[in-house]
């Protein structure tokens, strides 16, 4: 999966750094698993437009 760039801040960092791409996780791993969660979940901005 390619890093957008709400996929390249301190949050997804600190993640790497703990391990969380080497955690396995069904579909693949825990980090890309939450990258996917943070894809699919609305961004202040986008709430506030609908």
């Amino acid at each position: 999966m390619p890093d957008s760039p709400a996929h390249t801040g301190p949050a997804t960092a600190l993640l790497r750094e703990l391990g969380a791409a080497d955690i396995a996780h069904p579909g693949g791993t825990l980090l890309a698993h939450l990258q996917r969660v943070a894809d699919r979940t609305p961004q202040p901005q986008e709430v506030l437009a609908a």
